[in-house]
Protein backbone atom coordinates (compact mmCIF):
# COMPACT_ATOMS: atom_id res chain seq x y z
CA UNK A 1 0.00 0.00 0.00
CA UNK A 2 2.74 2.60 0.64
CA UNK A 3 4.77 1.81 -2.66
CA UNK A 4 1.46 2.41 -4.27
CA UNK A 5 1.40 6.30 -2.93
CA UNK A 6 4.92 6.47 -3.91
CA UNK A 7 4.37 5.10 -7.26
CA UNK A 8 1.32 7.93 -7.67
CA UNK A 9 3.44 10.43 -7.02
CA UNK A 10 6.30 10.13 -9.18
CA UNK A 11 4.02 8.97 -11.83
CA UNK A 12 2.68 12.66 -11.35
CA UNK A 13 6.27 14.10 -11.21
CA UNK A 14 7.43 12.27 -14.31
CA UNK A 15 4.22 14.22 -15.93
CA UNK A 16 4.59 17.19 -14.83
CA UNK A 17 7.95 16.75 -15.67
CA UNK A 18 7.43 15.84 -19.36
CA UNK A 19 4.74 18.51 -19.21
CA UNK A 20 7.15 21.44 -18.48
CA UNK A 21 9.31 20.24 -21.40
CA UNK A 22 6.62 20.11 -23.47
CA UNK A 23 5.50 23.54 -22.43
CA UNK A 24 9.30 25.50 -23.07
CA UNK A 25 9.78 22.96 -26.20
CA UNK A 26 5.99 24.47 -27.79
CA UNK A 27 7.20 28.03 -26.52
CA UNK A 28 10.40 27.63 -28.26
CA UNK A 29 8.77 27.24 -31.33
CA UNK A 30 6.91 30.08 -31.64
CA UNK A 31 10.10 31.89 -32.29
CA UNK A 32 11.69 29.28 -34.52
CA UNK A 33 13.49 26.82 -32.24
CA UNK A 34 13.90 24.20 -30.31
CA UNK A 35 13.85 24.22 -26.66
CA UNK A 36 17.06 23.00 -26.53
CA UNK A 37 18.05 26.46 -29.12
CA UNK A 38 16.52 28.47 -27.09
CA UNK A 39 18.50 27.49 -24.20
CA UNK A 40 22.19 27.40 -26.33
CA UNK A 41 20.88 30.93 -27.60
CA UNK A 42 20.65 31.99 -24.27
CA UNK A 43 23.75 30.43 -23.08
CA UNK A 44 25.64 31.79 -25.68
CA UNK A 45 24.31 35.32 -24.51
CA UNK A 46 25.04 35.73 -21.19
CA UNK A 47 28.63 33.75 -21.37
CA UNK A 48 31.82 36.34 -22.09
CA UNK A 49 33.37 32.76 -22.73
CA UNK A 50 31.93 30.43 -24.75
CA UNK A 51 33.10 27.16 -26.40
CA UNK A 52 30.92 24.00 -27.57
CA UNK A 53 32.41 22.08 -24.24
CA UNK A 54 31.46 24.61 -21.83
CA UNK A 55 27.85 24.66 -23.30
CA UNK A 56 27.58 21.08 -23.21
CA UNK A 57 28.67 20.89 -19.72
CA UNK A 58 26.67 24.22 -18.44
CA UNK A 59 23.78 22.89 -20.03
CA UNK A 60 23.93 18.92 -19.82
CA UNK A 61 23.27 18.86 -23.33
CA UNK A 62 25.24 16.02 -25.29
CA UNK A 63 28.43 17.41 -27.35
CA UNK A 64 26.53 16.37 -30.83
CA UNK A 65 23.21 18.11 -29.74
CA UNK A 66 25.17 21.40 -29.46
CA UNK A 67 27.41 20.81 -32.18
CA UNK A 68 24.43 20.40 -34.40
CA UNK A 69 22.59 23.85 -32.96
CA UNK A 70 25.55 25.42 -33.42
CA UNK A 71 26.12 24.50 -37.47
CA UNK A 72 22.15 25.24 -37.62
CA UNK A 73 22.85 29.21 -36.20
CA UNK A 74 26.10 29.55 -38.21
CA UNK A 75 24.58 28.95 -41.13
CA UNK A 76 21.30 30.99 -40.35
CA UNK A 77 23.87 33.36 -39.50
CA UNK A 78 22.92 33.50 -35.31
CA UNK A 79 26.82 33.06 -34.34
CA UNK A 80 30.41 33.24 -35.42
CA UNK A 81 33.09 30.77 -34.39
CA UNK A 82 36.32 31.17 -34.51
CA UNK A 83 39.79 29.50 -33.58
CA UNK A 84 40.89 29.18 -30.22
CA UNK A 85 44.83 29.94 -30.04
CA UNK A 86 44.86 28.22 -26.73
CA UNK A 87 43.35 25.11 -28.01
CA UNK A 88 43.14 24.94 -31.73
CA UNK A 89 40.63 21.90 -31.23
CA UNK A 90 37.84 24.09 -29.68
CA UNK A 91 36.25 27.25 -30.88
CA UNK A 92 35.08 30.27 -29.29
CA UNK A 93 31.37 31.31 -30.10
CA UNK A 94 30.05 34.53 -30.31
CA UNK A 95 26.78 35.75 -31.38
CA UNK A 96 26.74 37.77 -34.35
CA UNK A 97 24.38 40.89 -34.52
CA UNK A 98 21.16 39.08 -35.64
CA UNK A 99 22.09 36.23 -32.59
CA UNK A 100 22.25 38.83 -30.02
CA UNK A 101 18.78 40.63 -31.04
CA UNK A 102 17.07 36.90 -31.38
CA UNK A 103 18.38 36.06 -28.24
CA UNK A 104 17.25 39.50 -26.53
CA UNK A 105 13.87 39.22 -28.08
CA UNK A 106 13.52 35.85 -26.61
CA UNK A 107 14.90 36.95 -22.64
CA UNK A 108 12.73 39.21 -22.44
CA UNK A 109 9.28 37.64 -23.94
CA UNK A 110 9.99 34.37 -22.04
CA UNK A 111 11.32 36.35 -19.01
CA UNK A 112 8.07 38.26 -18.69
CA UNK A 113 5.88 34.82 -19.18
CA UNK A 114 8.08 33.45 -15.86
CA UNK A 115 8.39 36.42 -13.93
CA UNK A 116 4.34 36.53 -14.06
CA UNK A 117 3.60 32.91 -13.39
CA UNK A 118 5.87 33.56 -10.40
CA UNK A 119 4.28 36.25 -9.26
CA UNK A 120 0.75 35.01 -9.34
CA UNK A 121 1.79 31.65 -7.70
CA UNK A 122 4.21 33.52 -5.35
CA UNK A 123 7.52 33.57 -4.88
CA UNK A 124 7.56 31.81 -1.51
CA UNK A 125 5.41 28.69 -2.90
CA UNK A 126 8.42 28.57 -6.04
CA UNK A 127 11.07 28.85 -3.81
CA UNK A 128 9.56 25.96 -2.11
CA UNK A 129 9.08 24.09 -5.20
CA UNK A 130 12.94 24.47 -6.32
CA UNK A 131 13.69 23.67 -3.26
CA UNK A 132 12.16 20.45 -3.33
CA UNK A 133 13.14 20.00 -6.82
CA UNK A 134 16.91 20.29 -4.94
CA UNK A 135 16.43 18.18 -2.72
CA UNK A 136 14.76 15.15 -4.50
CA UNK A 137 18.00 15.61 -7.00
CA UNK A 138 20.27 15.44 -4.24
CA UNK A 139 18.84 12.23 -2.76
CA UNK A 140 18.24 10.45 -5.68
CA UNK A 141 22.47 10.87 -6.44
CA UNK A 142 23.09 10.16 -3.20
CA UNK A 143 20.91 6.66 -3.91
CA UNK A 144 22.30 6.09 -7.23
CA UNK A 145 25.31 6.87 -6.56
CA UNK A 146 26.14 9.71 -9.24
CA UNK A 147 26.67 13.46 -9.20
CA UNK A 148 25.13 15.86 -11.66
Amino acid sequence: MMHEAYSGELDRYFTLWRLCQAMYENWSKTYGFSCNETLVINFIAKSSFCTQKHISDGLQISKQTVNMILKRFEKEGYVELSVNDMDKRSKFIRLTEKGSKASAQIISDLLNIEIESVKEMGIDKFRKMNDAQEEYIRLFNKYADTDF
